[in-house]
C-alpha cells in the first residue's frame, strides 16, 4: 500500500481503494417515496429516469441499481482509477449496458455535457473533499439537474461532530506516522496509539469523553484500515451544519425536501420536549438545527429538490395518484414480527395494538397505499395518523412498495444467476440477491446461494450433498456462527441442517420475492 498518498487539489486520500458497500437508501423509489410522504410530489413515475453518481468508489450502488432499473440510465464517476477498473468489470461481468463510468474528477466532469438527471446522489464525498471541489459538485448539480430533480447526499454533521471531531485530526496524523500500511493490524495499532493519549484524562483528552468512547466504538468494531483511511486521512475532511447546507443549496434553487432515512422525518417520534422547541420555530433550517443539537447527530443524508411542489392532502381524494395506487408488499413474515422492541436507535415505536392490524392487513395481499389509508380511516384513525403508521412500517422495513412497472424476469434471473455466484465467492459487499417483484435486495448468506444454485428444492440430502460436492471441487469455505472454517464431519452435520431449514423456511422467502424464475442454473 506504501505512504500515505493524499491528493492536495481534492483534500482527499487516494493511497488504496476504499471498501465496497450498495447503500439502498439512494434507491430513486426510496427518494420518491421520502418525498410523498413528506407531501412533495415525486420526481418520477417513470421507469425511464436518468441518474448520476458523483464519487462512486467501486460503483457497487449504479451497478446495483442499474441490474434493478434496466431501463433507466445510469452515469457515474470517480477519482481513483482502481476504483473505476473495479467497476467497469463488475458491469461488464453482469452484462449492463444502461450504466456508464467515468474516471474524472469534478472539474473534468464539469467540461462535458450531459442531458440532465432526475437524480444525482453522492454518498460519503461532500465532507470528506476541500472546499473548492464542494463548489465544483454544487455546479455540477446546478448545471445538469432537471427541472423536478433531486439531489441527495451524505455528509458529515457537526452538531454531533463538534465535541469529538479532534479526534479527525488525531488519527490522520497518527496515519501519517505509519511507514509501511501492509504490516499486520496496522489500523489496530493506529486506534491504540490515538487511545493511549486519552490515559492523559485531561480536557479533550479526558478517558470517559465522547471522543474516548468514539474511538473505542472503532476498535471495537474492528475497523478495516481502508474505512479508516479514507474516513480520517483527509486534509478536505470537515463537518457541516444543516443550516450551511441549506444555505449552499438554496443558491442553486434547491429546497429541503427531507432526510433519505424515512424514520428521521417522523418529528414525532422525538420526545415531547424536543418537539416543543421545534414547534416553536419558523424554518427548516432552525428546526433541524435544534434537531441535530438535541440528538448530538454526527451524520446526514438528505434530499434537494427543484420546484417542490408541496401536496395539499386534506383527504384521500388529495393524493397523489401514482403512489397512492402503489402496492404495499411485507417484507418480514409475521414469525418475525418485534413489537414493543428498539427499533433501530428510535426506541418502542412499534406497537402491536396499533400496527399489527395494518400489517394483518397488508399481509392480506394487493393492498395499495390508498386502501391502507381507508382501512386506517376505517379504524378512526386520521389520514395522518394512518400515514404516520405506514412510514413506521415501511422505515422499519417490515412493509416495502412492489413495483408498478412489469419487470422483466428473465432479466433479473440472468443477474441473480452471476450475483449468486459472486456471494459465494465473497465478493465485497454482495451480500444480496435482486427481488423483480420490489426491484431491492434481498440479503443471503453464501450456503443460500449454494443450494439455490443446484435447483435442488425438494429433497434436503440430495440438496446438501450437491452443496458439499460443490464445496470440495471449488474450495469454498463455510463459516460457524463464530466465524470459524467448518471442515469435516462438522461441516457435513451444518450444511444438512442448513438445507433442511432452505427447503423448510427459506425457500418460501426466495420463491415471495421471485428469486426463482426459471430453471436455477446446476452447479
Amino acid at each position: 500500500m506504501g505512504d500515505v498518498v493524499i491528493n492536495r487539489a481534492h483534500g482527499y486520500f487516494t493511497g488504496t481503494d476504499y471498501v465496497s458497500e450498495f447503500y439502498n437508501q439512494y434507491d430513486p423509489r426510496n427518494l420518491d417515496l421520502v418525498r410523498f410522504l413528506n407531501r412533495l410530489k415525486p420526481v418520477s413515475t417513470s421507469a425511464n429516469f436518468r441518474y448520476c453518481e458523483l464519487g462512486c468508489g467501486h460503483g457497487l450502488t449504479s451497478i446495483t441499481l442499474a441490474a434493478c432499473y434496466p431501463e433507466a440510465e445510469f452515469f457515474a464517476n470517480d477519482l481513483l482509477p482502481a476504483h473505476i477498473v473495479s467497476a467497469k468489470a463488475l458491469k461488464d461481468q453482469l452484462g449492463l449496458n444502461n450504466l456508464t463510468f467515468l474516471e474524472a474528477d469534478f472539474e473534468q466532469l464539469l467540461a462535458q455535457d450531459y442531458e440532465p438527471f432526475d437524480y444525482i446522489i453522492s454518498h460519503g464525498v461532500y465532507s470528506w473533499v476541500m472546499e473548492y471541489q464542494k463548489s465544483l459538485i454544487r455546479q455540477f448539480v446546478d448545471a445538469n439537474l432537471a427541472t423536478n430533480g433531486v439531489f441527495a447526499f451524505s455528509y458529515n454533521c457537526k452538531a454531533g461532530w463538534s465535541e469529538i471531531e479532534n479526534i479527525v485530526e488525531l488519527l490522520r496524523l497518527a496515519v501519517t506516522r505509519i511507514s509501511d500500511f501492509d504490516t499486520p493490524d496496522v489500523s489496530a495499532k493506529i486506534l491504540q496509539q490515538t487511545k493511549q493519549l486519552f490515559h492523559l484524562n485531561k480536557g479533550f483528552l479526558s478517558a470517559k469523553s465522547r471522543a474516548s468512547h468514539h474511538l473505542q466504538q472503532l476498535i471495537r468494531h474492528d475497523t478495516e484500515l481502508k474505512y479508516l483511511l479514507h474516513e480520517y486521512a483527509n486534509t478536505g475532511w470537515r463537518s457541516l451544519h444543516v443550516s450551511e447546507v441549506m444555505e449552499d443549496m438554496a443558491e442553486l434553487g434547491l429546497s429541503y425536501s427531507g432526510s433519505i432515512n424515512l424514520l428521521d422525518n417522523m418529528d414525532m417520534l422525538l420526545d415531547d420536549e424536543i418537539q416543543g422547541a421545534m414547534d416553536s420555530l419558523e424554518t427548516n433550517a432552525e428546526r433541524e438545527m435544534i434537531k441535530d443539537l438535541a440528538l448530538n447527530k454526527t451524520f446526514r443524508t438528505d434530499i434537494y429538490g427543484k420546484n417542490n411542489h408541496q401536496l395539499h392532502r386534506e383527504s384521500l381524494d388529495d393524493l397523489d395518484e401514482h403512489h397512492a395506487t402503489c402496492v404495499l408488499m411485507l417484507l418480514k413474515d409475521k414469525a418475525s414480527w418485534e413489537f414493543d422492541e428498539p427499533v433501530k436507535h428510535y426506541g418502542n415505536i412499534l406497537h402491536e395494538e396499533r400496527h399489527g392490524p395494518l400489517l394483518e392487513f397488508v399481509a392480506q395481499g394487493g393492498k395499495s397505499i390508498h386502501e391502507c389509508y381507508e382501512f386506517g380511516i376505517g379504524r378512526g384513525h386520521s389520514l395522518e395518523a394512518t400515514q404516520q403508521d405506514l412510514m413506521i412500517l415501511i422505515g422499519a422495513d417490515y412493509i416495502g412498495l412492489l413495483t408498478k412497472h412489469p419487470p422483466d424476469f428473465s432479466h433479473y434471473d440472468r443477474i441473480n444467476q452471476q450475483l449468486s455466484q459472486l456471494v459465494i465467492d465473497k465478493k465485497p459487499g454482495i451480500r444480496f440477491l435482486l427481488s423483480p417483484y420490489t426491484r431491492t435486495t434481498v440479503p443471503v448468506t453464501v450456503t443460500d446461494c449454494l443450494f439455490y444454485r443446484t435447483g435442488i428444492f425438494d429433497d434436503a440430502q440430495k440438496l446438501a450433498t450437491t452443496a458439499l460436492e460443490y464445496c470440495e471441487q471449488n474450495s469454498v469455505e463455510v463459516l460457524s456462527n463464530e466465524g470459524q472454517r467448518l471442515e469435516g464431519v462438522a461441516l457435513k452435520s451444518t450444511m444438512r441442517v442448513l438445507a433442511r431449514e432452505f427447503i423448510d423456511r427459506k425457500l418460501a422467502s426466495f420463491r415471495y420475492f421471485g428469486l426463482l424464475y426459471g430453471d436455477a442454473e446446476r452447479l
